[in-house]
């Protein structure tokens, strides 16, 4: 089978073990820039498309120019990239895998961590010679006893949730029906509204992709967003993090 791997441009397929069950199959990865690279005529024979997240959108105009697919497999979750009325009417499967929370709550408290303590702009400093001189009277800010603000309280809500009470935070959430009971059952104080949420969050995380996006829950347009705290920090993140 001809395989094709679309927008690799960090390398990490060849760092995958289980690349060695595509051993025997013709398998091509591309690192060019998202979606450049399928424009290629030399890839019009591609048999199976493996996505790397939201990167490459698969509708109708690109299974033009594959005529020959017969499977496209997303790693981690489907989403809106994906026509699956468009693969269904020629005959193309569509399989997903299984999304992992982890590391995307990881690179949540990563940033959380990083505007708290300022750490982009002190090393920038450093490398510019400068021991903890940034010109001015700002120092780095300490997380415990402040409030963390979490935006959809689902997989990767929970865990971000489990790194602010581990670090003694006052935890405070928002989000569909279903993300509010869920917080309330595991002990998190839940928001009386959205622009609660900010006004009250010293750090925020927002989870932006989901089924509660799908069922019409606002996601904050700039007139909720103007209503956090001056000096609050926000993370989006979702599973292509």
């Amino acid at each position: 089978m001809r395989i094709l791997v679309a927008d690799d441009y960090q390398g990490a397929v060849g760092q995958l073990q289980c690349r060695q069950r595509l051993h025997g199959h013709a398998l091509t990865v591309l690192r060019g820039p998202p979606g450049a690279a399928l424009e290629d005529p030399a890839v019009a024979d591609t048999e199976a498309l493996v996505l790397i997240r939201e990167r490459t959108r698969v509708d109708a105009e690109l299974l033009q120019r594959l005529p020959r697919l017969r499977l496209v497999s997303q790693t981690g979750r489907l989403g809106a990239h994906v026509d699956l009325a468009a693969c269904s009417a020629r005959g193309v499967a569509v399989a997903e895998g299984i999304g992992s929370p982890v590391a995307p709550a990881e690179l949540a408290w990563a940033l959380v961590m990083a505007a708290s303590r300022r750490l982009p702009e002190y090393v920038r400093s450093l490398q510019a010679g400068q021991w903890q001189a940034l010109g001015d009277a700002r120092l780095g800010r300490g997380l415990h006893g402040r409030t963390l603000g979490i935006w959809s309280y689902g997989r990767i809500g929970q865990r971000v949730a489990g790194f602010g009470r581990a670090f003694g935070m006052q935890v405070l959430v928002w989000g569909g029906d279903a993300s509010r009971a869920a917080a309330r059952e595991a002990g998190f104080e839940v928001a009386a509204s959205q622009a609660e949420l900010f006004e009250r969050s010293d750090r925020s995380e927002e989870r932006r992709v989901g089924k509660e996006c799908e069922s019409g829950v606002d996601l904050g347009g700039r007139r909720i967003i103007k209503k956090k705290k001056k000096d609050a920090d926000g993370a989006e993140i979702g599973r292509a993090s």
